[in-house]
């Protein structure tokens, strides 16, 4: 009983600083996070995206195509919620949790008598900065952790219990599923699927592997058929991001690139240290590890091959093949180390972690090295919280670009809603907050505002208009200027 208590107490923790001022840290909305909502929110209204295609497989925005998973599951969600700034990222909660619940599975299969690996590996999963960061921004890379550790938790059962075979086939389909979450997936999910056939070759899991390739070949087949017809849709935003086509470098250099960017994804300056240098996803204030999991993890791979379990444990054979692809699509990027490339690293080794601590749990010390596990990564979680919500907000206000975008729209459209201008805005945010204005009923209407005398620009400071572009518009004590502090947001409003 006791157990229970201690474990849904941890659970309601995670929860409440997953959903802690969801709308409010980060401060502001990324471009992506307005273009996603935008879609969900026709998707669940009209049943079409911004463009007026009728449930499209991959929906299109600014130079690339967004995968379908994580905007579905938003349209859902807002067929029962109110679109708001608040509900905005509510989808990557949803996800998280469900990558949680089906992390805690794993773990539970692999020990099932070992509680406190339980309990640890909710801990470090629940707060895990690579994965925490993610979880509070509407980017559809949280929705690959959902399903890949669901896929690993039903290749588990199925080929470690001997589990009726159609679990085998649910294994295959969430895998061809994981193909319309995030980009790196479209090669990932392929290396995936053979590595599977690789570990359980041979006349044992022939049935297995039939039935693991009858659930996956639906989702391939729509995607090759798709990619066949759209080409550039699937592959703009890789042609966008990769080196390989730069005609400026040869291929040796190309080579020497893959190497360099594989190895920063498992360099202590990324895993410990600094982390991501894109706030986005990183405070900047640690590594996406916390020291206990790295060490763990490192101390796990020494136990592995000194006791060649690669040879003797198919599925940690399994593990090791995908940590060891799980960077490839991220190291072929120019952007490297980058965190959302790096989720399925991250994932596979918090796994081999819970193998190190179990491994410790066998030792006469046990009690000594486990107080020493759960205090230095309470130390370091407790600290991580900190500079989230208190530090990182001010700090990465650039890297959101929206914010003050509301303040400035809104003051523009209560000073003059029938002559107001905007300034090459981006027409994503527009929209966003257009919605946003109509459903808390304060958007414009002639039965509410009078419209006062003088015209109204909303301009970006840094990006669109030179200061004496903007005196042009009307300047001096003619002028009405106004925006929040540190937002590149402003709104201009003449007097007469």
């Amino acid at each position: 009983m006791f157990r229970k208590v201690v474990l849904l107490s941890l659970i309601l923790i995670i929860v409440f600083f997953h959903v802690y001022k969801l709308g409010q840290i980060p401060t502001g909305f990324h471009i992506d996070e307005t273009s996603i909502a935008n879609n969900a929110y026709a998707i669940a209204k009209t049943g079409t995206d911004e463009y007026g295609f009728r449930y499209p497989l991959y929906f299109r925005a600014f130079g690339e195509y967004k995968n379908p998973v994580y905007i579905y599951v938003s349209a859902f969600l807002y067929k029962f919620i109110v679109f708001s700034e608040g509900t905005l990222r509510l989808a990557s909660v949803v996800f998280f949790m469900v990558f949680l619940s089906g992390f805690y599975m794993l773990v539970k299969a692999v020990f099932p008598e070992s509680r406190l690996t339980h309990f640890y590996a909710l801990v470090s999963a629940g707060f895990l900065p690579c994965f925490f960061a993610v979880s509070r921004v509407a980017f559809e890379a949280v929705s690959v952790l959902a399903l890949i550790v669901w896929f690993l938790y039903f290749t588990y059962i199925t080929y470690e219990k001997g589990k009726l075979h159609i679990y085998a086939f649910i294994t295959g389909l969430i895998l061809g599923f994981s193909i319309y979450t995030y980009t790196s997936m479209r090669l990932l999910a392929f290396l995936m699927a053979m590595l599977l056939v690789f570990a359980y070759r041979g006349m044992d899991f022939y049935r297995r592997n039939l039935f693991f390739i009858a659930g996956l070949i639906p989702s391939l087949i729509v995607f090759l058929v798709f990619t066949v017809n759209n080409t550039d849709a699937v592959m703009s935003r890789f042609n966008s991001t990769t080196y390989l086509y730069d005609d400026s470098t040869g291929i040796f250099e190309k080579i020497f690139m893959f190497i360099k960017n594989y190895l920063l994804y498992f360099s202590i300056d990324f895993l410990v240290l600094k982390g991501d240098v894109n706030l986005l996803f990183n405070t900047a204030s640690m590594g996406v590890l916390f020291i206990p999991v790295f060490i763990l993890f490192i101390f796990s791979i020494f136990i592995v091959f000194k006791r060649k379990m690669y040879r003797n444990e198919p599925f940690t054979r399994l593990l090791i093949l995908f940590l060891i692809v799980s960077p490839v699509t991220g190291a072929l990027t120019i952007d490297a180390p980058h965190t959302l490339r790096a989720l399925l690293t991250g994932v596979f080794i918090l796994i081999f972690s819970c193998y190190g601590f179990n491994e410790i749990l066998k030792y006469k010390k046990k009690i000594l090295l486990v107080t020493i596990v759960f205090s230095v990564t309470a130390l370091q979680c407790c600290y991580y919280l900190y500079d989230y919500f208190y530090l990182y907000p001010q700090r990465s206000l650039s890297s959101f670009y929206g914010y003050g975008f509301k303040y400035a729209f809104r003051k523009g459209i209560d000073y003059n809603p029938s002559d107001f201008k905007m300034h090459q805005m981006p027409l994503t945010y527009v929209n966003f907050y257009k919605t946003i204005f109509e459903n808390e009923g304060t958007f414009y209407s002639k039965a509410k505002f009078i419209p006062a005398k003088g015209k109204c620009i909303l301009y970006d400071k840094k990006r669109f208009m030179v200061k004496t572009d903007v005196d042009q518009f009307c300047g001096g004590s003619n002028s009405y200027d106004d925006g929040l502090e540190d937002s590149i947001f402003r709104v201009r409003c003449c007097k007469e």
